[in-house]
């Protein structure tokens, strides 16, 4: 698994609910960085762009132009 993503390991669809369940993420999602305007100042433009280059990673992987093996 490539250190970028995150597993979905399941999920439920019940009219009018639906919930996704992901593994834990031990250092928060990225939405704890980036869900609210207070918690984006916190981050400084090095942090932003690793993050940007981080997705970038993930987004190969999973098309498969990083060179890596993929198992879903």
């Amino acid at each position: 698994m490539h250190p970028n993503i995150v597993s979905l390991l399941g999920f439920c669809y019940e009219r009018p609910h639906m919930i996704l369940v992901y593994e834990h993420v031990s250092k928060g999602s990225l939405d704890d960085y980036l869900g609210s305007e207070g918690k984006m100042t916190n981050l400084t433009w090095v942090q932003r762009l690793n993050i940007c280059i981080d997705i970038a990673h993930g987004l190969g992987y999973i098309h498969g132009t990083s060179g890596g093996t993929r198992t879903f």
